[in-house]
């Protein structure tokens, strides 16, 4: 493999400014490292072993100007967080496995750094859980549906990911793009529960979430 493949692809926004000094980034960063968790905010996935080398490099692990000694990260790689199936591994760690941070963040760190070429960011949705007592939580794994259209001979089983926090509409939309059906064609979404049991879902702009739908 030619070296070429192996190097990063920088944004080309940042291409023409230069990269703060480790001291400096650490200065940048420390406030906005790690705000509270909003509901509809996004989120990104490093690889734990990237992060925690760059929080070494710029000193955020002691102090800010006594860490110097640690080498640069290198251009931020996500590779070790897909299986080779091309999906996110299964049963990964916070903090072990991967580091969450927020997209301003993410933004920073993509500009300095750059991204492995043909790697795409790993961006993840705020989701508010709980029916009386609400908490959020980074959603690191998105929902997996099969989806089929009825009325047809070939009954094609799709797999896509959704969001929780996506709505029936938005479910509807993909399903009728995935299945070639004109955009005003008037459709209905079920979900099977069971072999033998179909829920409507007429409720447009209700969650996923809250349809109570869960991973087959």
């Amino acid at each position: 493999m030619e070296s070429t493949e192996a190097e990063a692809e920088q944004c080309p926004p940042s291409a023409a400014l230069p990269t703060p000094s480790a001291t400096e980034q650490c200065d940048i960063m420390r406030p906005i490292l790690r705000p509270s968790l909003k509901a509809g905010t996004w989120w990104y996935l490093l690889t734990a072993n990237w992060f925690g080398q760059w929080k070494k490099y710029v000193g955020l692990d002691t102090h800010c100007h006594s860490a110097l000694e640690s080498d640069s990260p290198g251009p931020i790689d996500l590779s070790s967080l897909f299986g080779n199936d091309g999906d996110l591994r299964e049963n990964m760690v916070d903090e072990l496995d991967y580091s969450l941070v927020p997209s301003d963040v993410w933004e920073k760190l993509a500009t300095w750094y750059g991204l492995m070429k043909d790697q795409e960011p790993i961006k993840r949705c705020v989701v508010e859980h709980g029916m009386f007592v609400k908490h959020c939580r980074v959603e690191v794994y998105l929902l997996r549906l099969k989806l089929k259209c009825h009325g047809r001979d070939d009954l094609k089983l799709i797999w896509k990911s959704f969001s929780r926090s996506n709505t029936v509409q938005c479910l509807l939309d993909t399903m009728k793009e995935e299945f070639s059906i004109d955009p005003d064609t008037d459709c209905r979404v079920w979900n099977q529960t069971t072999p033998s049991l179909n829920d409507e879902l007429a409720k447009m702009t209700e969650s996923l979430m809250d349809t109570g739908m869960y991973e087959d």
